[in-house]
Parts: C-alpha cells; structure tokens; sequence
C-alpha cells in the first residue's frame, strides 16, 4: 500500500505541474491587465495619461468631479451636470504602451450612473473615438512604445428645446474605459499611415500669352496638380499642401477629411517674376518641391515630399534679350593690316535686357563704361598702342559686370592685323 501511495503523489504533481503550464500559457496569450504587471521578464505596462479637457465644457459644479484616471489603469470617472441645450463636457485621453509586448483593443465600456450604455434619451448625444473622429474599434494594434488618442463627448443635444428637455438638471456620473489583451495574430495593425501622392506640372503653358512662345513668362501662372490617395484602412485628416515656391497669392490648401480609398485633386500655383529669369535671359527650367502633411488615426504625423518636373520659363520678348555685340567699323588703309598710325574702331552694343541696377562694360583696353540702359558706343585705339603691349594681332575682348565685377555677359571681335614693327612710330614708348 505504501508503494502505491508514492505512484499516485507522483501522478497528482505531475498533473499539478502540467495544470499550472497550461494555466500560464493561458494567461501568457490572454493577457487582459488594466495596469501594470511582469511575467516571464516581459513588461504588461498599457495605461491612461495626459487628460485633456475641451474648451467650452461645462464648468464642474460641486459635488461633481472633473475626468480623473483610475490609478494609473486604462479607466477614466467623471462626473459633471448638464443643464441646457448645447451644454457639453469633452476630453481626450492618451493610451500608452510603456510595456515590452503589444496589446490590441479587446472591449470598449462606457458608463452612465454605474450602468453600462445601451441607449441614449433623445436629447442626449454621447461618443467614443479617436482624437480625429475615427471610430475605435476591436482587435486595433497599440504597439510596444506606441500612443493612442481618445476622444469621449458627453452632451445634451444644440437642436433641442427647453420642453423637450427633463424638468430638472442632469448630473452625471460617468466612466470610460478600454481592456487591453496581449496581441496576437488576429490584431489590426493601423501603423503606419501612408499617402499616395503624384504631382504633375505641364512643363509648357498650354494657352500662352504669344502663340510663339514656348515657355512661362512673368506674370504667367504654372499649375501643380496635386493627386492624393489615401491608401489606408482608416481616415486621414488635417491634411496641409504647401509649395517651396510661393507668390503674394500663395496659401496652404487645407483639406479636413480623406477617407479609406479616396482620392482627390487639388491645384496649387505660382506666378512668374522677373526675379525667376535667367539674368541673361536664356530659357531655363524652374523646379518646385510640393510638401504634405496628413494626420493618422493615432493622430501621427505623415509627411510626403515630392519634388515636381521642370517647367520651362524665359523672358517675354527680345527687349528683355541681355546682348553684348563688338563690331570691327574701321577698315585698314591697305586693305590687309593696320599701320601704325591707324585708328581702329569698333562699334559696342549693350543690352541690360530685365536686369534692374547699374553695370559696366569693361575689355581688355582698359576701358571702363557704365550701363544703365540699352546703348551703343564707339571703342578706338592707334594701332601702334596695341602693338606695343599686345603684338602683331589683336581682337577686342568685352564683357558686362555688376559692381562686383560679377559677369554676366561677355564678347570677343574678330581678330585684326597689325603692322609688324611700330618702333619709329610716335605712339611707340
């Protein structure tokens, strides 16, 4: 009897042991803590913080409480007194994950009076969401590290009358709360938020101001047509478009809302200034960046960065052409090269084109002219002054600086001979 005694001692710790392995796998993948707890050195930590109450709610009379969070869990007591059409008490509060493991939403309670809410008096309106206005629903992932946003809305109705309200004041006691289980592969993971975004810009005017024209010009307006989808299983909102190139007209596009799936077109512009042409003006191309910015459900922030095709830009007509032209008007008396008592003449034309400000024509004979506008002028010299510092040939190098001496333009003329031997010559040092 006694050998049997230890057979069945065995048999019942060995069930004992068995029992309790399958209990704590149980608790492990069911995990349902309002708070704070350790198993296995992972860390449950999924609680309520950060309450902040809307501006416009009632005022908390005595005898009721403001929302208040049930020592450091996931519920939130309240208690307030409503009075007449429109009164209203609203607050968001934020779930953290501070744990080691994810959770997932596994029931939403609220409660009127210590009695959970089935129905509402028609006068009343009460709601639960996110801080956005998305709905909460079942099985929504909180990640390890992550933050949630709720938003709850207690009131009596704007559109109601006095009669149709009860004959006396309505106080309140209230309570929200949100039980959290340990994630598994039946939570909805809404992270991350994402956009699809295009933009297209036509890289030439379709109705130009001249049919010759071919690119934008001051004045002219280049549309950014902005396409975004919303590729997520929830609602974005308070979606901003900006644009790195801005006019006196320019204002961010706001849009509130953008559901599942849904896509919209907006159109952002910019209007040309002589600032954006080529000081020369030479046809270029300009770029724009457009920048959006979206809200999740989490109330995160998305933004999107897309920098757009080149849209080509140049001046209105040929009087806003930059030009600098040398022209050789002298002809030597032998026809073949200059004596070295010739005078050699070239004939300078300058163009400032859109350039605002005062510039200077300089070349390689140390003349110096200022320019102020469109101008022609005569550069001469004996002959036998270039052949004395320069040689037997020679070609007049211009160019058009700022005060800087920052180029902008620059020409050469064609070459001139010159007598080869000016020693004689009283030009001759």
């Amino acid at each position: 009897m006694k050998k049997k005694k230890i057979k069945i001692w065995h048999t019942f710790l060995l069930v004992l042991l068995l029992g309790m392995t399958l209990g704590f796998s149980y608790l492990n993948q069911t995990l349902a803590i309002n708070g704070t707890a350790k198993i296995n050195n992972q860390r449950w930590d999924i609680h309520f913080d950060n309450i902040k109450i809307k501006d416009g709610s009632v005022a908390i009379d005595t005898g009721n409480s403001a929302a208040t969070i049930q020592s450091s869990t996931t519920e939130v007591t309240y208690a307030v007194t409503l009075k007449e059409p429109g009164d209203f008490y609203e607050f968001t509060v934020d779930a953290i994950n501070e744990g080691s493991m994810n959770g997932m939403v596994e029931q939403i309670v609220s409660k009127m009076n210590g009695v959970a809410i089935t129905s509402l008096p028609d006068y009343m309106e009460y709601s639960i969401s996110y801080e956005n206005g998305n709905p909460i629903e079942l099985k929504h992932l909180l990640k390890s590290g992550q933050k949630a946003t709720y938003k709850v809305h207690i009131g009596f109705k704007k559109d109601i009358t006095e009669s149709q309200l009860p004959g006396e004041e309505v106080s309140l006691s209230m309570s929200f709360s949100v039980t959290y289980v340990q994630a598994d592969n039946t939570a909805v993971d809404i992270e991350p938020g994402d956009m699809d975004i295009s933009v297209f810009v036509q890289e030439e005017p379709e109705n130009p101001i001249d049919e010759n024209l071919h690119y934008y010009t001051e004045e002219m307006t280049i549309p950014y047509e902005i396409t975004i989808t919303n590729s997520n299983s929830f609602s974005l909102h308070d979606i901003v478009i900006t644009s790195e190139l801005q006019d006196y007209n320019y204002s961010p596009i706001t849009i509130n809302q953008l559901s599942p799936s849904e896509t919209i077109t907006r159109i952002i512009t910019y209007e040309v200034s002589t600032d954006d042409l080529d000081p020369l003006c030479q046809e270029r191309q300009l770029k724009n960046t457009i920048y959006i910015t979206a809200k999740d459900i989490y109330n995160n922030t998305i933004s999107k960065e897309i920098e757009t095709t080149e849209a080509k830009i140049g001046c209105r007509d040929s009087e806003g052409q930059f030009s600098l032209s040398i022209t050789e008007t002298s002809t030597p008396a032998n026809g073949e090269y200059y004596l070295c008592n010739e005078q050699i003449e070239w004939e300078v034309s300058v163009n400032p084109g859109n350039l605002n400000g005062t510039y200077y024509y300089k070349d390689n004979l140390e003349n110096e002219i200022e320019i102020t506008e469109p101008t022609s002028f005569t550069i001469s010299a004996l002959a036998s002054t270039i052949i004395n510092d320069i040689g037997n040939s020679f070609s007049l190098e211009g160019r058009i600086v700022d005060i800087n001496d920052m180029e902008f333009a620059s020409e050469t003329s064609s070459i001139v001979s010159l007598e080869d031997d000016c020693s004689d010559d009283p030009g001759h040092d």
